[in-house]
Parts: structure tokens; sequence; C-alpha cells
């Protein structure tokens, strides 16, 4: 659940508002598991084959009832590569059956589509050395991307009110240029910030997230 979570902003920082994403969660469903990577290939493959629009979201709803988990969204298809048209739903269904009697169930209707997958008890010592990478990828990405938010939500601010105290220096008192302490002070701040974001080894570890966040795409 909590890999859904941080995947789920992943995927509203790059749709915005063509994609919402709604949790209902039971409190006894937080401790247990699913198969290691389930939930990213079924959130994948409700943005691959569905259309997503600011005007007509996509809602996607993940939720727990009894036994199962649910990932739901609302019906709105889109054409897709036939050799590749349900490849991660079967990889799913072929993981449980290595591990519980328990079925994946799939539902349609004409508004929705929803794929309820089992919530097991204990887990389980399936995933390899490389579903391990992804999915700290996948964290670390979306904690970069916080990153990245903060510091340019910084820079922003600086470009707009350190202009405005500028001027309301220069309109009120002549004498005595004030504006330069919170411009110096700010700035020093945003360049210790900067440096941070976009230092030393952050290329490197950026192109690492992003080589692997793009294995699945192949």
């Amino acid at each position: 659940v909590d890999f859904a979570r941080t995947y789920a902003e992943l995927l509203k920082t790059r749709f915005e508002d063509s994609v919402l994403f709604t949790f209902n969660i039971a409190a006894e469903a937080e401790n247990r598991y699913v198969v290691p990577l389930s939930l990213q290939l079924l959130l994948e493959n409700c943005i691959k084959h569905n259309f997503a629009t600011a005007q007509k979201p996509l809602d996607i709803t993940i939720k727990t009832e009894k036994e199962t988990l649910i990932v739901e969204n609302t019906l709105q298809p889109r054409p897709v590569i036939s050799d590749r048209e349900g490849i991660g739903l079967a990889n799913i269904v072929q993981r449980y059956a290595l591990l519980t009697k328990a079925e994946v169930i799939v539902e349609e209707t004409p508004e929705t589509f929803a794929v309820h997958i089992p919530l097991l008890h204990q887990k389980q010592n399936i995933m390899n050395a490389t579903e391990r990478t992804q999915d700290e990828a996948y964290r670390k990405a979306a904690r970069r991307v916080r990153e990245l938010k903060s510091f340019y939500s910084n820079l922003i601010s600086y470009c707009l009110v350190i202009p405005f105290l500028i001027f309301v220096n220069l309109m009120t008192s002549r004498e005595y240029y004030w504006f330069w302490w919170p411009m110096l002070g700010w700035g020093l701040g945003l360049s210790f910030h900067a440096m941070q974001t976009f230092g030393v080894g952050r290329n490197w570890e950026e192109k690492q997230i992003e080589k692997i966040l793009n294995q699945n795409k192949k």
C-alpha cells in the first residue's frame, strides 16, 4: 500500500489533473502483503489502456474488501498494441498461482474495470534483486520529485518577492537600501538549496533512476 501511494504520487506529478486517485484501505489490511510489483503493473495498465485528460480524468480507486485488494478504474479504453495487451495481468495471475489458491478476479462493466488481488499474510521471498532495485528506484524518484518541486517553489517565490521588496524600498525610502539584506540572505539560502538539489552525484543518480524506470517500458 505504501508503494501504491508512492507510485500514485509519481503518476500525479506526470499526469496532474488527468488522473485522480482514491485510497480506501482498511486498517487491518495495512500490514498485509501482495505479490511484489503487482500493484505497479496494475496501475501501469490503468494508464496504458485508458484515455486520461484534464477534461475527462481517469479515476483510479485502490481499496480493500475482506481478503482482497482492488484496483478499479473508470473505463475509458484506448487502442493498445495487440501483442502487449494483457501481458501484465497474465504475469500477476501466474505469480499468484505459485503462492496461493486464492484467485485473481477481473471484473468489467460498461463503466469500470477492476482487478481483485488476494492479500497475503506473510511476505513472500520471491522479490529478486532486480525487483528490489526497481522498487527502490520508484521511491527515490518520488523523493527526487519532491526535492525539485521544493527548490523551484523557493526559486519562484524569490523571483516574485525580492523585486516587490525592491520596489517598496525605492518608493518609501531611498536613503537606506534595506532590500539588500533579504535579497542577499535569501539568495544565499537559495544557493545552498540549489547545491543540495543539483549537487555532486545528482546527475548520476537521476540517470540510474531513469534507466531503471524505463526498463518496464521496453
